[in-house]
């Protein structure tokens, strides 16, 4: 018997031991890096929702503190009064309702969840901005 030198070839259930520990350590691996993309999408959407909520505040304190007092204290005309606020309600309602949606659907947030087609609906009412900046 000539002997040509090749490795020998470990049984087959060894082989497939070695090919499930090394398919399994990269399916570990995938999940692992999965989640901790999971984990930063999660965390992202949860700072738009918690930004979105202190801007609501901003604008309550806004209208409560700054723009009421002025109406009730008759100090400026329709006009001014509108020069000065513009639609800043309008703006200020937008801007709960999307808060709203953004944080029913985070409540039931899983894995594939997404947000964009929220952002898209919504993409008209970000016009509101165009009255308000330009009235300015």
């Amino acid at each position: 018997s000539v002997s040509i030198g090749l490795p020998s070839v470990p049984p087959t259930s060894i082989c497939s031991d070695l090919v499930r520990d090394c398919v399994s350590s990269k399916l570990l691996k995938t999940e692992q890096k999965g989640l901790k993309t999971h984990k930063k999408r999660k965390d992202s959407i949860f700072q738009l929702i918690d930004k979105e909520r202190f801007y609501i505040d901003n604008l309550a304190e806004y209208i409560d503190y700054i723009k009421t007092p002025i109406e009730q204290l008759k100090i400026l005309s329709d006009e001014e009064l509108k020069l000065l606020f513009c639609n800043i309600d309008e703006i200020k309602k937008f801007h709960e309702e999307l808060y709203r949606i953004l944080n029913a659907r985070y409540e039931k947030h899983h894995k594939y969840q997404t947000y964009g087609d929220i952002i898209k609906s919504m993409i008209p009412f970000f016009l509101l901005y165009t009255d308000y900046i330009y009235q300015a």
